[in-house]
């Protein structure tokens, strides 16, 4: 369960890392452009490209190859970009609990 939890601070450590890096790459790229809204990266496709390459980038060996995988994963990163849509905002739709199915049973740790 400790590992678990290690693992996933980890990784999200590492995606808010990276969307920094991201993030900053895209402002300088757009500095000179006048676009309607600003751009981010979409943090979803970011947590699926280092999911997919992650265990191969740790396990390499060499410095220079892990670089180079880390940078094509920020460059990926950059390319599945989404725009900032100022107020945007929507109300969620409230399910009545009893409406909703579980597809599972909650386990109780009594």
């Amino acid at each position: 369960m400790q590992q678990d939890f290690y693992a996933t601070m980890f990784l999200s450590n590492l995606v808010a890392i990276s969307k920094v890096i991201a993030d900053e790459s895209i402002r300088e790229m757009n500095r000179e452009k006048d676009l309607k809204y600003n751009y981010q990266v979409n943090e979803s496709m970011l947590i699926g490209h280092l999911k997919n390459r992650l265990v191969k980038c740790l396990l390499e060996k060499n410095d220079s190859k892990r670089e180079q995988l880390l940078n094509e994963i920020i460059e990926d990163a950059i390319h599945s970009r989404v725009p900032i849509r100022p107020g945007r905002s929507f109300k969620r739709k409230n399910i009545d609990k009893k409406k909703r199915s579980i597809k599972r049973p909650l386990k109780s740790n009594l």
